[in-house]
C-alpha cells in the first residue's frame, strides 16, 4: 500500500508539472500594443478617437496605448516594443509593415511670405532654389518628391518664425495643425498659405512575426469591410478623415480641407 501511495504521488507532481510547462506555453491574450503621437479627434492615451475606432473596426482587439511623439512612436514599433503605429508614409521607416491601402491623407500646404517671386515658384512647382523647412520626423520633402532639402523644424511656431523672419521661403505642414491661427492672422503676418498635395498616410506594423500577423488580418478584413459597405460608412461618420479611392488608393476618394495630422 505504501508503494502505491509513493506510486501515485509521483504521478500526480509529474501531472502538475506537465500542467504548468504547457501554461507557459500557452500564448497569453495580450492586448495590442499601439504607440502614437496624441492628436486631437483621432488619438487619445485612452484609446479612443478616428483612429482608434477604425482600428476596433478592422481588427477587434484591446488596445494599449503608449503616447509619445511621432518619431520616437515609428522608432518604438521598428523595435518590437509596440506592435502598431498611426500615420506613416512609405518613406517613415524601411522596416514597417504597411496596411494595404492609406487609411487617412495629411494635405500639406506651404506657408510663405507672399513675394512676387515665391508665388511664380509655387505655381510652377520650382522648389530646387528654395529654402524649404518642415516639422521634425515628417519628411514631407521627401515624400512630395522634392529635390531640396529641408531644414527640421522642431515645431509649428518655429517653422512659421522662420519663413516671417524670411530664413526659410516654405514651410510645408499638415493643415490642420495651422487651426489654432486663423486665415485673418497669418495675413495679418505677413504669411500666406498654398495647398501642395494630399500624402497617403498608412498603419505601420511591427518587424515581427506577431506584426505580419496583424498586417495580414488587417488587410483582409479591410477588403471585407469595403465589400460589405462598412467600410465606406465608417468614413462617412468621420468627416475628418479621407478614404482612399479604392480605384487609385494613393489618391482621396473625394479631397476635402482638414484632413488628418501628424504632430
Amino acid at each position: 500500500m505504501g508503494w502505491m501511495q509513493q506510486r501515485l504521488r509521483h504521478l500526480g507532481w509529474r501531472h502538475w508539472l506537465c500542467w504548468l510547462l504547457l501554461w507557459g506555453l500557452m500564448p497569453a491574450s495580450a492586448t495590442l500594443r499601439v504607440a502614437t503621437a496624441q492628436w486631437p479627434g483621432f488619438t487619445t492615451a485612452t484609446g479612443q478617437g478616428a483612429y482608434f475606432e477604425l482600428l476596433q473596426l478592422v481588427l477587434a482587439e484591446p488596445v494599449t496605448v503608449d503616447i509619445m511623439p511621432y518619431t520616437r512612436a515609428v522608432l518604438t514599433t521598428e523595435r518590437q516594443q509596440a506592435e502598431v503605429v498611426f500615420a506613416v508614409t512609405p518613406h517613415d521607416s524601411t522596416l514597417l509593415g504597411l496596411s494595404m491601402d492609406p487609411i487617412d491623407f495629411d494635405e500639406v500646404v506651404a506657408v510663405f511670405r507672399p513675394t512676387a517671386a515665391l508665388k511664380i515658384a509655387l505655381q510652377q512647382r520650382r522648389f530646387s532654389n528654395l529654402r524649404l523647412s518642415w516639422r521634425q520626423g515628417y519628411n514631407y520633402g521627401v515624400a512630395l518628391g522634392l529635390p531640396a532639402q529641408g531644414f527640421e523644424a522642431l515645431s509649428i511656431e518655429q517653422g512659421l518664425e522662420l519663413v516671417l523672419h524670411q530664413r526659410l521661403d516654405l514651410f510645408l505642414v499638415e493643415r490642420s495643425e495651422l487651426d489654432s491661427f486663423t486665415p485673418q492672422q497669418l495675413l495679418q503676418s505677413g504669411l500666406a498659405v498654398e495647398h501642395l498635395a494630399f500624402v497617403p498616410i498608412y498603419v505601420g506594423f511591427a518587424p515581427s512575426s506577431r506584426g505580419l500577423q496583424l498586417q495580414r488580418q488587417w488587410n483582409q478584413r479591410w477588403q471585407q469591410l469595403r465589400e460589405t459597405g462598412e467600410l465606406h460608412r465608417f468614413y462617412q461618420h468621420h468627416d475628418g478623415m479621407l478614404a482612399p479611392d479604392p480605384r487609385q488608393p494613393t489618391k482621396p476618394a473625394s479631397p476635402q480641407p482638414a484632413s488628418g495630422p501628424r504632430s
